[in-house]
């Protein structure tokens, strides 16, 4: 089972307490509470009583900038089983409430929650980027080995549980009995006992594993032997060179070149280009003959479009499971709407092996409107033409209600051909949506009703004179709409680059001057830019409040110099409703990271980070009073979508099929009787219905027996291992597939169901790209054309979630600088950073 440690650690301390205080923060408890959870009963917060009374014994901090939070032998008829999971996956248990019961001994249901972690202090900016306040010119690591900076101290060499969150960076050789690789990326543990001349071991691990890292790192931070790694170039053979010549794969690769760049189909029309296609020495020099023009070049593009869909339908059609879908509608600059739909689905490679295969199949244009009936007619079509709607599985779409009657639409029409499709047990809701709608809801009640919340809990009974008094501030803080006051000051900052240039030089200069934090304790502030939200990127409010926590003590050294104008500066208790908001906000934060941290997210993790999420939630309302109405407006938002998911059976097959998890969660948080009805439609996916129909009575019965046993035979083994817990599903399936053959067949169609949407929001993201000022005009039919051949091309870079959660702009710098390295390295956010590097290196190109 997969920890959800993360919420644990950014949830655990919900009154961040200022740098300029000298106290350590107090860190809240955790109350877990199962019931209810997961399930459709009515969740409320703590009594405002009881609430207000924690929060007359809770210390206001004022007057202070805040700090940031941070076959089996003798099976009937299974060997020809194809399971028909439409036809199973039904209503789900929705009434009833849920019966306590006690977590099993072997992966008890406390995994999921954040009680594994405990009660944790929010970190410092410090901890946050890495940086160390006792050495404040760690950016200038010119005297930092380069072994010791990419190693952790250990105690003892066995792997903790639980990846470790930003860590510090070592700038001599600890005294511990082990060391560790900070860059091997969990749940790879590589380890050394310190001993005398460990560091040639651990460099040479570092130059063989992390090549890609290690040496531009040392570079870029000036690490001991950083001229070493200067002049390095990549020993690895261009693939290129390797091919034989002909003019054949050359225009594959010009294809190819002008869709994945989103190139201009006229470009070959350019005489500077055909000129230097023409230059080179060689006997296999290009012609201009060669070279297409772009009429050539279009039907080119057209041909190998017609060869990439054909193969996705013949694969689709040919999937060893049901196929399933993520749909989307999206807008481009014109106005004109587009529905992407992508298909999932287990294959065989070359080699035999289990794969999940992601395609784009469509990019259609939606003519006429966009209600459920259109919307439906559409996807359809699209489906209708791949010849897949007897293969359909699962749909994930987000929770607009246009989507909710397109499935009843689909419904209807599939029925009426004798297709077993059903509303609401064929339909996923995509989990991020439902997040960040989620947190919309709290949003806009802190902007539409900031002050009658705040006052009732000062009119409650038995509150102190004080707790009425803070509660009254609050009120003000609030109804001057702070959040709207970060982005005011965010804009303002970023106006220009001179702007931008002098928050920076601020920042260094009091770096360097100690001007920040305390006396005797000062802080580092990371140079790096103030971050502004985004309405497509989630998570992005957090960040943007999070960026100005930390930033702050510079920006109010701006807003003092009347550098950004007339900028009224955030009091004392903004920035105190702030840091509570940005509290407020981590969980959902976490949570999105967490889903969103696999490259096709998983759904068998769903419903337990739902839940997980509201238990934060209520914990947080009990710690934040002032907050208890508006985050029980998040809780409401999260418990309808529990309550959709629920209806569809394909989240606890889901769940069963997790070897980590099996039954334990469903288990600790459904009733009895709704934990029997999940087994029990587990079995009835095991048989095919089609071969049901067509047995005799006895042989129903002897092919149930035979799907109930194995139930039995897989549930009674030890769930996978805590160390294992980030077990490939796929390949353990695949490993498994003659131990359990009929449960394998469910794994085929549940497996590749996606837990998000994210798979249409990264095309609409590369559409943007594709459709420029330039290329306005593109047909409808050549936009197909060319996103479904650059998804193809694309295919093995591609993640899912690459473009939705919010990034720091400052990393799209000309070159990476030492705090944004420092950050990406102290959160382990590896691949980001090999994408710095990467990109930097092509721009020196």
């Amino acid at each position: 089972m997969i920890k959800l440690a993360k919420l644990g650690l950014l949830v655990a301390q919900v009154k961040s307490v200022p740098p300029d205080s000298t106290g350590p923060p107090a860190a809240a408890t955790n109350t877990k509470s199962k019931g209810g959870r997961g399930g459709t009963s009515t969740r409320k917060c703590k009594s405002t009583t009881a609430a207000t009374n924690d929060a007359n014994k809770r210390p206001r901090a004022t007057n202070v900038a805040p700090e940031s939070s941070a076959t089996p032998a003798g099976t009937a008829s299974s060997s020809n089983v194809t399971v028909q999971t439409a036809t199973h996956c039904g209503v789900g248990p929705v009434d009833g409430g849920v019966e306590s019961s006690e977590p099993s001994a072997e992966g008890s249901a406390s995994s999921w929650s954040l009680g594994n972690i405990g009660p944790t202090a929010v970190n410092s900016p410090l901890t946050t980027f890495g940086l160390n306040s006792r050495n404040r010119d760690v950016a200038n690591s010119a005297t930092a080995t380069d072994v010791w900076y990419f190693c952790r101290e250990l105690k003892v060499d066995a792997r903790p549980e639980t990846k470790p969150e930003n860590e510090q960076p070592l700038h001599q050789k600890p005294k511990t009995e082990f060391i560790g690789c900070r860059l091997c990326e969990y749940p790879k543990w590589q380890t050394w006992r310190n001993t005398n001349g460990i560091t040639t071991t651990v460099r040479r691990h570092l130059e063989r594993v992390h090549s890609d890292l290690y040496g531009p790192t040392v570079q870029t931070l000036g690490l001991k032997h950083a001229n070493d790694h200067q002049h390095s170039k990549s020993n690895k053979v261009d693939e290129v060179d390797s091919e034989v010549f002909s003019v054949g794969e050359w225009l594959k690769k010009l294809v190819r070149f002008i869709v994945v760049d989103d190139q201009a189909i006229s470009l070959v029309d350019c005489p500077e280009f055909r000129q230097l296609l023409l230059f080179g020495p060689g006997p296999d020099k290009l012609t201009d003959t060669d070279i297409p023009h772009r009429d050539k070049l279009k039907d080119e593009i057209v041909k190998t479009y017609r060869e990439i869909y054909s193969k996705i339908v013949c694969d689709a059609q040919n999937a060893l499971g049901r196929v399933s879908f993520t749909a989307d509608v999206w807008d481009d600059p014109t106005f004109r709407a587009f529905m992407a739909v992508t298909v999932h689905y287990c294959t065989r490679d070359e080699n035999f092996r289990l794969r999940i295969q992601s395609k784009l199949l469509a990019f259609r244009l939606v003519e006429g409107s966009h209600d459920g009936r259109n919307l439906s007619k559409v996807f359809l079509g699209i489906v209708k033409e791949a010849k897949l709607e007897k293969k359909i599985g699962s749909i994930t779409m987000d929770n607009a209600s246009s989507n909710k009657k397109k499935m009843t639409f689909l419904q209807e029409e599939l029925n009426e051909a004798g297709i077993a499709f059903d509303a609401d047990g064929n339909r996923v809701c995509c989990f991020p949506h439902g997040i960040n709608r989620a947190c919309q809801a709290v949003t806009d009640e802190l902007e539409n009703n900031p002050y009658e919340p705040v006052y009732a809990l000062a009119s409650a009974p038995g509150v102190t004179e004080e707790f009425k008094e803070s509660c009254t501030r609050y009120a003000d803080a609030l109804g001057s709409k702070p959040i709207s006051s970060v982005r005011t000051v965010v804009v303002a900052a970023r106006r220009s680059g001179p702007q931008r240039e002098e928050l920076q030089r601020v920042i260094k200069m009091g770096n360097q001057s100690n001007l920040w934090g305390t006396v005797g304790n000062p802080v580092v502030l990371p140079e790096v830019q103030l971050l502004r939200d985004v309405d497509t990127q989630w998570s992005s409010m957090y960040n943007m409040i999070s960026r100005m926590l930390i930033l702050y003590p510079a920006v109010r050294h701006l807003i003092h110099k009347d550098t950004l104008g007339d900028i009224v500066g955030l009091t004392d208790d903004e920035l105190n409703v702030l840091t509570d908001i940005h509290q407020v906000f981590s969980a959902p934060n976490a949570a999105q990271e967490l889903l969103s941290a696999e490259k096709t997210p998983t759904l068998c993790m769903a419903l337990p980070v739902y839940t997980d999420l509201m238990d934060v939630w209520e914990e947080q309302a009990r710690m934040i009073p002032e907050l208890q109405h508006y985050i029980k407006m998040g809780i409401d938002r999260v418990q309808k979508y529990v309550n959709i998911a629920r209806t569809s059976r394909i989240y606890a097959l889901a769940m069963i099929i997790n070897p980590t998890d099996k039954m334990t969660w469903i288990n600790a948080h459904w009733t009895v009787q709704q934990a029997a009805d999940a087994k029990k439609w587990m079995v009835d996916a095991l048989p095919s219905p089609a071969e049901i129909a067509a047995l005799e009575a006895d042989a129903v019965l002897r092919d149930r027996t035979i799907a109930e046993n194995e139930l039995d035979r897989y549930l009674s083994a030890p769930l996978v291992r805590s160390e294992d817990r980030a077990v490939d599903l796929v390949v353990w399936w695949e490993g498994h597939e003659n131990e359990f053959p009929l449960m394998f067949r469910v794994a085929l169609d549940v497996l590749p169901v996606q837990a998000s949407a994210v798979p249409c929001e990264r095309m609409f993201s590369s559409s943007k790209q594709t459709i420029t000022v330039q290329r306005i005009n593109l047909s409808p039919e050549m936009l197909e054309i060319l996103q479904v051949e650059k998804f193809e091309f694309k295919g093995n870079r591609l993640n899912f979630t690459e473009d939705t959660l919010a990034k720091p702009e400052d990393y799209s710098l000309e070159v990476p600088t030492a705090s944004a390295v420092q950050e990406l390295l102290a959160l382990g956010r590896f691949d980001e950073l090999r994408d710095l590097y990467r990109n930097q290196e092509l721009r020196q190109k």
